[in-house]
C-alpha cells in the first residue's frame, strides 16, 4: 500500500470508528415490570410484608457485601430518605412501572433534603443516591434533592 492509500485508511477509521462504538454502550430498555423478580429484595413504603423493608436503605443493608449479583425491587411510594451503596457485588434497583417511556411515568421517587451547608460542605454527603462501587444499575427510579437554596449575602465592611 501506498503512504496516500494508508493515510485515507486512518482518516476513513477516524471517522468510523465513533460509530462503531455507539451501539457498544447503548442502554438496555428495561419492559414493564409491576411484581419483584424471582429472588428479589423487596421494598413496599406501606403494608410491607414478612421479608420485605420499608426503606431503600434497610433493604440495601439487608444485601451481604460480597461478590454477588443482587436486585432489588420499589413498588410505587415516595420514599423520603438517602441511600448509601457500597457492596461489592453487582447491585440492580428496579422501580415498579407499567410504562417505560420516560422518566415522568415513573412511579417511584426516593427523595431528601440535605444542602451542602448542613454537611460541612460536602456535596457527595448532599446526594439522594450515593454509589460508591461499580457494576450499579438503575431502573425505574426518580431520584430527587428538594433542599430549598438560600442565596445570603455576606458583606464585609472595613
Amino acid at each position: 500500500m501506498t503512504r496516500q492509500s494508508l493515510s485515507l485508511l486512518a482518516v476513513l477509521f477516524a471517522l468510523l470508528a465513533p460509530l462503531l462504538l455507539v451501539n457498544a454502550g447503548t442502554v438496555e430498555k428495561r419492559a414493564s415490570r409491576t411484581s419483584p423478580p424471582s429472588g428479589a429484595v423487596v421494598v413496599r413504603k406501606s403494608g410491607a410484608q414478612t421479608g420485605e423493608y420499608s426503606t431503600v436503605q434497610a433493604a440495601i443493608k439487608a444485601l451481604p457485601n460480597d461478590s454477588s449479583a443482587r436486585t432489588i425491587f420499589i413498588y410505587p411510594g415516595t420514599y423520603n430518605e438517602q441511600v448509601y451503596i457500597s457492596r461489592a457485588g453487582k447491585t440492580t434497583i428496579l422501580g415498579s412501572t407499567t410504562d417505560t417511556s420516560g422518566y415522568t411515568a415513573n412511579s417511584v421517587t426516593i427523595t431528601q433534603a440535605l444542602s451542602a451547608g448542613s454537611t460541612g460542605g460536602d456535596n457527595d454527603l448532599t446526594a439522594t443516591l450515593r454509589v460508591h462501587k461499580d457494576n450499579f444499575f438503575l431502573y425505574n427510579v426518580n431520584l430527587k434533592n428538594t433542599v430549598r437554596f438560600l442565596l445570603v449575602q455576606i458583606v464585609r465592611y472595613t
